[in-house]
């Protein structure tokens, strides 16, 4: 496990113990990269920061439940509500291929 990945674990893991602090650092630290995502797929600014927020709401929701994959389960939740908001018709290339790359 990379040290950028061991870190954001151990903050999902604060997270679940309902550490706010350590929830705004996994934030900041993260919200590019997944906003970045999310407009990719949305194509839709305001569409993109509303499924952005549900994500993370989702995160701070299920951290307790399973630290482990509450970040991928954010991914994975910000891309299917993308999809059938219907937003886009074809697969953006870089999210198949990151979807791939994450399942094997």
């Amino acid at each position: 496990m990379s040290s950028v990945n061991g870190e954001l674990a151990q903050l999902l893991s604060s997270c679940s113990l309902g550490d706010e602090a350590s929830f705004v650092e996994l934030y900041d630290a993260t919200v590019a990269r997944l906003f970045g995502l999310v407009l990719r797929i949305m194509r839709d600014r305001a569409q993109a920061e509303e499924v952005t927020q549900e994500a993370y709401l989702h995160i701070w929701q299920n951290s307790a439940l399973d630290p482990a994959s509450s970040m991928a389960g954010a991914n994975d939740r910000a891309s299917s509500i993308g999809n059938t908001c219907g937003v886009r018709s074809n697969p953006d290339p870089l999210t198949e291929r990151l979807k791939r790359r994450r399942h094997g």
